[in-house]
């Protein structure tokens, strides 16, 4: 009957409402998460049809079958902004027994934006005896509970870009995020990146809802896990909540008609920040379809119950596990939720500036297990080295010449210094002179102290060209002077393909924006150790997980907050034997030209460097073939994805 109501709405309302129907499988799973009692109070901020509030009152007359029908109701709430969902899961739930004049569902149509917690006085949105026309009769009004023991759903998916056209202009989309993200005081509780899409802020509202020691439990989106604006949520979700799971599915996407791929998110409400920080943060992978785990609804109360019951012991079967696990069904990683905090969090600022939470879920099995096991052997890119991005001139073609317009314009050399432009320059791991065919101009002083100098030309003919107006140029002091900068010796791509390497810039050349640079913190150990870790098969495993694949053609980029998250042996910590060791296998391997992944993986001093660095982490000879074929598979199936690629790629 469920699905039936469902496809009375209109398809291009729920388009235009991000609106997509959910499986009672996926609706049970959280509810058996979230529904623990069942005089708990159940809200559905997005309820659409109703069909979580539908299973909702299943799972409670299994829990107690003498429960009566208007005692259920009055536990179930439901808000949705269209008037035919409304009535929808009216009938959704008002079917279950049709007699009383009283037993009517408490389904509120309007934004549920415009609700605020502890409210009084939600009108019922049709007379009880007519639920699909109005005859006239005056709605009654309910008093909701002052919290709800569970907020669950599958809020609209609906995009940023098409927030102000749904919500109407750009100040009512201003007032959403203010309501959304502050208490009744006005005090903002959330910083979320104004590009989120609008499920974002039905956790951060729904919040308000919720009783201390509440279950949230969403099917949402998992883009958060990873971009950017995702870091305001991940940041909200660690100050208020445990985050008890999230899943994921490795075979099948839950929403075939929609243009995303989805996780489950379940949390509980917890004011305590030491027993957040102790929390353990399980991500869930599944192997199978949901469908083969959890029996087919059926309708009978018997069965419905043995139904909940396997649900409960696949949910045991999650929850007891302490470290990774792995069998044909399932995948679970579980990890404190401290450390999600501490990877996301910039030590020397104190704030959180995001990770990539996504990698739990999707990295390979060999990825899980050396992280598992190594953890005292591994440091995080920011512990040990700073990551500046490379100088953008803001005009190119005035900054950098070639031989040519050297030449030209006879410029003094103390004004020119060589710079690499591009990682496609650097064809061996080691830069070298004769690869580097541009050289930057580095000015640091007035004009009349220039007088009579061929670069006071250039600069005027730049002037003459408008290089000055340009915004970046007309930010600094002197638009020609980029500052005065010391070269990295370890640089690191914004943008790759098939190969993987980070330069060593033995020479000190200048840097571009195309390319990060990595400074060594401290004397504990040399740039040389560090760059030969950052040049192994395992830094390739690591940068694909972080990447961002958004470009198109198969690019992969990494800004300089990836690149800080990046993991890898601590150099800190190796024995003298272990630093000769890489110090010998990088030496061969750095005046090589790098090729693609595909043909590195065959190269036996590609493979002494990585015995090296496999050596300090102890594995086995099957976890070192799984890593290279974890890296193989990662960047064909990323160079696969993108049919538009025309070329070869570098």
């Amino acid at each position: 009957m469920s699905s039936i109501l469902e496809g009375l709405i209109p398809s291009d309302e729920r388009r235009r409402l991000g609106q997509y129907f959910t499986r009672a499988d996926i609706v049970d799973l959280i509810l058996k998460f979230c529904l623990r009692d069942k005089d708990d109070f159940v809200l559905d901020p997005s309820c659409g049809a109703g069909i979580f509030l539908k299973r909702a009152y299943c799972h409670k007359r299994v829990m107690n079958a003498r429960l009566s029908h208007k005692e259920i109701l009055a536990t179930l709430w439901g808000v949705d902004i269209a008037k035919s969902a409304v009535r929808l899961a009216t009938i959704n739930l008002d079917i279950n027994d049709l007699g009383g004049e009283e037993n009517y569902p408490r389904i509120i149509h309007g934004d549920f934006f415009d609700q605020r917690p502890a409210a009084i006085g939600f009108a019922l949105p049709e007379p009880r005896t007519v639920p699909l026309m109005d005859d006239g009769q005056q709605s009654r009004k309910v008093e909701h509970p002052p919290h709800f023991d569970c907020v669950v759903g599958n809020p609209p998916y609906t995009r940023q870009e098409w927030m102000e056209h749904l919500i109407g202009d750009e100040g009512s989309k201003r007032r959403l995020i203010e309501q959304a993200t502050s208490d009744q005081n006005g005090q903002r509780f959330a910083c979320i990146s104004k590009r989120a899409g609008i499920y974002v802020y039905f956790f951060t509202h729904g919040t308000g809802f919720l009783r201390d020691g509440g279950r949230f439990g969403f099917v949402v989106p998992n883009s958060w896990l990873d971009v950017g604006y995702g870091k305001g949520l991940q940041e909200f979700f660690l100050k208020h909540y445990k985050i008890v799971v999230i899943i994921e599915s490795k075979i099948e996407r839950w929403f075939p008609d929609a243009d995303v791929n989805t996780c489950i998110v379940v949390l509980e409400k917890c004011g305590d920040a030491d027993t957040r920080a102790g929390n353990l943060v399980r991500f869930v992978q599944l192997r199978r379809k949901l469908a083969e785990l959890i029996p087919a609804v059926s309708g009978g109360l018997q069965e419905e119950a043995e139904r909940l019951h396997q649900i409960d012991l696949l949910i045991e079967h999650v929850m007891t596990k302490h470290r990774c696990y792995r069998d044909d069904d399932l995948r679970v990683n579980p990890l404190p939720q401290r450390e999600l905090w501490v990877e996301g969090c910039n030590a020397e600022t104190d704030r959180y500036e995001g990770a990539k939470w996504g990698k739990y879920l999707r990295a390979p099995d060999v990825y899980l297990d050396i992280l598992e096991r190594n953890r005292d052997k591994l440091v995080l890119l920011s512990e040990i080295a700073d990551v500046r991005r490379g100088f953008t001139t803001g005009a190119n073609k005035f900054f950098y010449l070639d031989e040519k317009d050297v030449a030209r314009w006879e410029i003094e050399p103390e004004y020119l210094k060589p710079v690499i432009k591009s990682p496609r320059e650097c064809r061996p791991i080691l830069v070298r002179p004769e690869d580097v065919r541009f050289k930057v101009l580095l000015v640091h002083q007035d004009k009349e102290q220039l007088a009579g100098t061929n670069v006071l030309k250039y600069i005027e003919f730049g002037e003459s060209q408008g290089y000055h107006q340009r915004r970046t140029c007309a930010s600094r002091a002197r638009w020609y002077d980029l500052g005065k900068r010391e070269p990295g010796s370890i640089l690191w791509g914004m943008i790759h393909y098939q190969r993987h390497l980070s330069p060593f810039n033995s020479h000190s050349f200048q840097v571009d924006h195309n390319l990060f640079e990595i400074f060594p913190k401290g004397e504990q150990f040399s740039a040389k150790t560090l760059c030969a870790l950052l040049n192994s098969t395992l830094a390739n495993l690591v940068r694909e997980l972080i990447g961002r694949t958004t470009l198109g053609q198969g690019a992969l980029k990494t800004e300089g907050i990836d690149i800080a998250q990046v993991w890898l042996p601590d150099p800190r910590k190796l024995t003298l034997q272990q630093v000769k060791a890489l110090g010998t296998a990088f030496d061969a391997l750095a005046g090589q030209p790098v090729e693609s992944i595909f043909e590195e993986v065959k190269k036996t001093d590609r493979r002494v460097l990585d015995a090296a660095v496999f050596d300090i982490l102890d594995l086995s000879p099957g976890e070192r073939e799984a890593v290279y074929q974890a890296v193989v598979d990662m960047v064909r199936a990323r160079i696969e994805r993108a049919r538009s690629v025309t070329g070869p790629l570098g």
